[in-house]
């Protein structure tokens, strides 16, 4: 699953220039990245499904705040994954074990 949606990825990354216009492009290396964190999030590790839903609301955001979309998309994906990736790191958990909230 990690693999087919990277791959899926950057095969969209190469024809999404002559498909979608502006930030779309954008948006949909969001959506791949929260598609891996809820892959990482069904296996049972509820950081990564916050960080997921943090990526997604982002998307949602950047939409109602064009003129902003990419500042909006950054920071939503900065959050997620730093926001992750600190949760991660002072829990001593890897991923993939249960967290324990």
């Amino acid at each position: 699953m990690f693999l087919a949606c990277w791959i899926g990825a950057i095969v969209v990354s190469y024809a999404s220039p002559h498909i979608f216009a502006g930030w779309a492009q954008g948006a949909i290396w969001s959506v791949c990245a929260a598609i891996t964190l809820l892959f990482i999030g069904l296996q049972g590790d509820r950081r990564a499904l916050w960080a997921a839903a943090v990526l997604l609301a982002s998307v949602v955001a950047a939409s109602a705040f064009y003129p902003f979309a990419g500042y909006v998309m950054a920071a939503g994906f900065l959050i997620a994954y730093t926001g992750f990736g600190l949760l991660l790191l002072a829990s001593g958990n890897t991923v993939g074990e249960p967290s324990d909230g």
